[in-house]
C-alpha cells in the first residue's frame, strides 16, 4: 500500500483522505492546528459536491446533517424579495450543512486514519 502525505486537515484533506484510502493508498495527513475544532459557518452542497459525496456513499448521511435546499432566495436590508431561485431541479440534492458537521462526517468515514496535528508544512 502507497502512502501519501496531505498537508492540511480541513475539508479538503479530509475528503482526499477518504478518497485515496477507498482507492487503495495508505494517507496521512498533516495539519498545523494542535486540534480540530468547530469553525466556520454553514455553507451550501452544490449537485456538484453532492455528487462527491454520492461517490464516496455518503450522501444519505449529511442529507440527514445537513438540510435540504429548495430555493436561494436574497433579500434586501429591509426584507424586500429580489431574487428567488428554485435549486431542486438537479439530479442530485443542494444541502445546506454546517462546515464543522461536513467536516466530521469526512473524518468519521476515513478508516486506520492517520492525522498529525500540530505540524507545520514548509
Amino acid at each position: 500500500m502507497k502512502k501519501v502525505i496531505i498537508i492540511g486537515g480541513g475539508i479538503g484533506g479530509a475528503a482526499t483522505a477518504l478518497a485515496l484510502s477507498r482507492a487503495g493508498f495508505k494517507p496521512v495527513v498533516y495539519e498545523r492546528t494542535k486540534e480540530l475544532r468547530e469553525v466556520g459557518a454553514g455553507i451550501a452542497l452544490w449537485a456538484n459536491a453532492t455528487h462527491i459525496l454520492k461517490n464516496l456513499g455518503l450522501l444519505e448521511e449529511a442529507m440527514q446533517v445537513g438540510y435540504l435546499t429548495t430555493n436561494y432566495q436574497f433579500n434586501s436590508q429591509s426584507g424586500k424579495k429580489l431574487v428567488n431561485v428554485a435549486v431542486n431541479g438537479f439530479e442530485l440534492p443542494v444541502i445546506g450543512i454546517h462546515r464543522a458537521e461536513l467536516h466530521q462526517l469526512l473524518w468519521r468515514n476515513v478508516p486506520n486514519e492517520k492525522l498529525i496535528l500540530g505540524e507545520t508544512f514548509e
